[in-house]
């Protein structure tokens, strides 16, 4: 597989083509429960990590979720 391009948070990014958004945020170390990922401009559903293949230019945003108050 060649590699391609994507802007994380802003940042050229190579990765492995057929990467999925899921395997892209478990190679982060964050737990997927505490993150929000915007793919594209609209949010990406959990659901659909598993799924949904990265492709060259694509541009995600990840957020940390915080609670409190």
């Amino acid at each position: 597989m060649s590699p391609i391009v994507v802007f994380a948070n802003g940042q050229a990014q190579q990765i492995a083509s057929g990467t999925t958004l899921g395997q892209w945020v478990a190679s982060l170390g964050l737990p997927e429960s505490s993150v929000l990922v915007e793919l594209n401009g609209e949010v990406s559903p959990r659901t659909e990590w598993a799924d949904r293949e990265l492709n060259h230019g694509d541009r995600v945003e990840v957020f940390r979720v915080v609670a409190g108050g």
